[in-house]
């Protein structure tokens, strides 16, 4: 028997012209109605897209694949289309495993990989919408937002005395930083690059997925990365070392001889801001839920950054 969704997906077949349906299966992480489509002509990844916004950052991902930077091919329909009558966007799909937690040759890869993605970002114009503040994380990435409207937000909220506390600590230091992170040199930059957005081929990174829009400095990018494989899992100042051979990678891949540290650390800061912000003015605005555990880890994590005295020094 023909269940509603195989009748969805055989249809989007015969639109897209892509052979004949064999089955389907539910993908783990990202959207709930994120599928793997097997036909008689190989396999596609389904996604539902539906606004503007992420139509636009497919079209990003297509002018990557135009300068190498492999990315998921967007399908169009036998009309020239690129979604289906029922929502449903066709990519081709990825060979590749992703890991939770990196070893060092899986690690150096992937900087070396986003070294040359950063470099073919700077390429092209960023989308208007990055500057737009209208959800909880476009809200957390803007130093405008942090220094000059999160205070009235947090008045409103019931918060726990260490979680509002941090959050204050955050307003304070972003402002602090706010000169030099806005006078920097800024471009397109993927502003979630953690294991679960990497696909590898054994130690060898192969693409950088799941793109997320923001404007910033390209070592921003590096920032977020080290967030989620670095400082998640291992205290700062064990971290540390892992952090400068990272940095190393990254700076011999661009052909660079220095760095400035004093934005790099300001960098790292708004990183281990935005994990926190994030999640909190979601809960907040109830469109995703995360217990205080949740955020006191992060809250921890921020403050290891802002006090570690080895973020300070002249020399990472």
């Amino acid at each position: 028997m023909v269940t509603d969704e195989e009748a969805v997906l055989r249809n989007i077949c015969d639109e897209f012209g892509i052979g004949r349906y064999n089955s389907h299966s539910a993908i783990d992480g990202g959207h709930e109605r994120n599928l793997r489509l097997v036909t008689t002509e190989g396999v596609y990844f389904l996604k539902p897209l539906l606004t503007p916004v992420e139509l636009a950052l497919y079209a990003i991902d297509q002018r990557l694949n135009q300068a190498g930077i492999r990315q998921p091919h967007l399908y169009r329909n036998l009309r020239g289309d690129v979604l289906s009558a029922t929502g449903y966007a066709v990519f081709e799909f990825l060979k590749g495993e992703t890991h939770q937690e990196l070893n060092p040759a899986q690690t150096i890869s992937v900087v070396g990989l986003l070294a040359d993605y950063n470099t073919a970002l700077a390429q092209i114009e960023p989308p208007a919408f990055i500057s737009v503040c209208d959800n909880p994380w476009r809200k957390a990435a803007s130093v405008y937002y942090v220094t000059d409207m999160l205070a009235r937000d947090l008045e409103k909220a019931d918060l726990p005395t260490d979680i509002r506390r941090v959050d204050l600590d955050s307003i304070a230091i972003m402002t602090d930083e706010r000169h030099r992170l806005e006078s920097g040199p800024s471009q397109l930059v993927h502003s979630d690059v953690g294991p679960d957005n990497v696909l590898f081929d054994g130690d060898r990174a192969l693409a950088i997925v799941d793109f997320t829009a923001d404007f910033a400095h390209e070592l921003y990018a590096l920032c977020q990365f080290l967030y989620w494989q670095v400082l998640w899992f291992n205290e700062l100042g064990t971290a540390m070392k892992e952090i400068r051979t990272c940095l190393k990678a990254y700076m011999h891949r661009r052909g660079w001889d220095s760095i400035d540290t004093a934005l790099f650390r300001a960098l790292l800061i708004k990183a281990a801001i935005f994990r926190l912000l994030g999640p909190l003015l979601a809960t907040l605005e109830q469109e995703q839920f995360y217990p205080p555990e949740a955020l006191r880890k992060r809250g921890k994590l921020l403050r290891l950054v802002i006090e570690d005295s080895q973020l300070r020094t002249t020399d990472l």
